[in-house]
């Protein structure tokens, strides 16, 4: 009977194992969620606060955290209101225009 046993007996231990390893992995996650809920708790507020300062204190505090941007998605090309200062001032002096 032992014998018979054995099979069930390691499928219950790696069954077992799993069902930890699933355990580990939800709490990772909502961990994770947790973190994410307070960074973006937290960017919210900077959010309205670093508007208070001046430009030259947010390219402080910005180079502080050592930020960087990585412009992910298509840049607009045409803005409205006022033309893009930078933009005429290369193409006056037969520049190219970068392109970020």
């Amino acid at each position: 009977m032992t014998a018979a046993l054995h099979p069930l007996r390691n499928e219950l231990a790696e069954v077992e194992a799993l069902r930890a390893e699933a355990s580990a992995w939800e709490k990772e996650t909502l961990d994770a969620a947790e973190r994410a809920q307070d960074l973006q708790s937290l960017a919210t507020f900077a959010r309205h606060r670093l508007t208070q300062l001046s430009v030259e204190r947010q390219a402080e505090l910005l180079e502080l955290l050592d930020i960087k941007a990585t412009i992910v998605g298509d840049v607009p090309t045409a803005r409205r209101g006022t033309p893009c200062t930078l933009t005429a001032w290369l193409s006056e002096r037969g520049r190219g225009v970068p392109v970020l």
